[in-house]
């Protein structure tokens, strides 16, 4: 284990000079795309990357996969509620990522906006907890309360 941060660096060093050899010759656009994908894992895979991301990352994949799976035992189908805080999400990821691949900042704002979806994904199980029935279009958590407050009267 100790060895895979230097391991995941000599593949980049490695990969480097066949990227660029591969770049202006070409006879592979497989092998020069291959080279950028592996290029691309080797430095997205790296331990201290994992390691900083792991812990939101598998919090989000819990909550979508609990979402999803107690929408279709309850509902039999996927919700669809279009919230306001999924919308705000589409906010904060676009300016998130402009803001990387635009203005070359740092991510701060990419790991605000998976935190953020982590909110809404809390958000919409609250929602398919508080419904007793499928809905659509349910923009909030308080529209939920006062839409089963309706349906039990």
């Amino acid at each position: 284990m100790n060895r895979i941060p230097f391991l995941l660096t000599s593949l980049r060093v490695t990969l480097a000079p066949i990227v660029v050899a591969l770049a202006p010759l070409a006879p592979s656009r497989g092998a020069l795309g291959g080279c950028l994908v592996a290029a691309f894992l080797s430095d997205a895979f790296e331990p201290s990357a994992i390691a900083d991301r792991w812990r939101p990352l598998a919090a989000l994949v819990v909550l979508e996969l609990a979402r999803y799976a107690s929408d279709f035992v309850k509902f039999r189908r996927e919700a669809s509620y279009h919230m306001w805080s999924s919308k705000l999400w589409g906010i904060a990821l676009f300016t998130a990522f402009f803001s990387l691949l635009a203005l070359g900042s740092d991510n701060r704002l990419v790991d605000g906006a998976i935190y953020l979806v982590i909110v809404v994904d809390l958000e919409g199980l609250a929602i398919s907890t508080i419904l007793p029935r499928w809905r659509s279009d349910v923009p909030t958590v308080v529209h939920a309360l006062r839409l089963r407050g309706i349906e039990r009267a």
